[in-house]
């Protein structure tokens, strides 16, 4: 009784990897979830934007795995993500000092527009601050931290407008005084 079982559970340890070894590789989800979330970081930058081909491109790689996952070339499948995920950050690369400058040049306009607006003098706290984040855009996109340089712009042009509006308010209630 025992023998039986013995032989049935060793057939079925060899059917099992017989199984296992017909199976060939595993599909290369890694390196594909890889080039997708590089593909969304680009496009938190704007590449779109600023680099559509090498974004297109990283797309029509991606894409392509699929039909290689259909046809169980799993090799090309795995080169095929790579190669997008490489497409991507050549796009992030590309877009991000872009975006920065463009973000910085935005937030120029909008500290030149407060301070005509004497938010230098009626919303001074918010102004300075708005001057010391831009002051510090520009430094970081020198040393080359362009992500860095580009949050600082963000909020430099942020606190610019708030700093605009709160001067603007403030200078009609002065208006309204005299």
């Amino acid at each position: 009784m025992n023998r039986p079982r013995k032989t049935a559970a060793v057939i079925g340890i060899i059917i099992m990897a017989a199984l296992a070894l017909g199976c060939g590789e595993p599909i290369p989800v890694r390196e594909m979830s890889l080039a997708r979330m590089e593909i969304t970081r680009a496009e938190s930058v704007r590449a779109d934007k600023y680099a559509p081909a090498e974004m297109s491109e990283a797309r029509k790689l991606l894409l392509g795995t699929h039909e290689y996952i259909k046809n169980d070339e799993l090799d090309k499948t795995k080169q095929g993500a790579l190669d997008s995920f490489k497409k991507a950050r050549e796009a992030y690369e590309k877009s991000l000092p872009l975006l920065a400058r463009d973000t910085m040049e935005i937030a120029e306009k909008s500290l030149g527009e407060a301070g005509e607006a004497g938010a230098d003098m009626l919303a001074k706290d918010e102004f300075d601050r708005a001057q010391a984040a831009y002051k510090s855009a520009g430094e970081n996109f020198e040393s080359r931290k362009y992500y860095e340089s580009y949050q600082a712009a963000l909020e430099a042009d942020k606190l610019a407008k708030s700093a605009r509006n709160s001067a603007l308010g403030k200078r009609a209630i002065l208006k309204e005084a005299i």
